[in-house]
């Protein structure tokens, strides 16, 4: 829930500046796009999956416990890529946001502790 709510604000926050200024995102001019993938994917899919399979956690619903393990690999997987990212560009000189690179790797660390945890509670025959 707390994943899927602060990357939702991060990105309607940068989204909503933009069209208020009524200047284009620096993120997006450097790519050239219409629109930012990113926003598109996480906007329209993650986020709010991991919203909805967190209230289907908190209310005890199966169809939650059985979506959240991918959901939580898919943060651990993005999150690993992302910090691997931040340490090539930094290796190659360019300044990283050091915040957002620490915010990344606890996300994979209680992503991961929440893994374990379903994963552990799985009893096998």
């Amino acid at each position: 829930m707390v994943i899927g709510i602060m990357f939702s604000l991060l990105w309607l926050g940068e989204i909503l500046a933009s069209l208020l200024s009524k200047k284009i995102p620096e993120s997006l001019s450097e790519t050239g796009l219409w629109v930012n993938p990113v926003h598109i994917l996480d906007l329209g899919f993650l986020l709010p999956a991991m919203i909805i399979v967190s209230v289907l956690l908190w209310r005890k619903k199966l169809l939650g416990f059985f979506l959240s393990v991918p959901l939580l690999v898919f943060a651990i997987t993005m999150g690993t890529g992302i910090i691997i990212l931040f340490i090539i560009v930094r290796v190659k000189g360019e300044p990283i946001p050091m915040a957002l690179g620490i915010i990344m790797g606890v996300i994979v660390l209680v992503s991961v502790y929440f893994v374990y945890g379903f994963l552990k509670e799985i009893k096998v025959n």
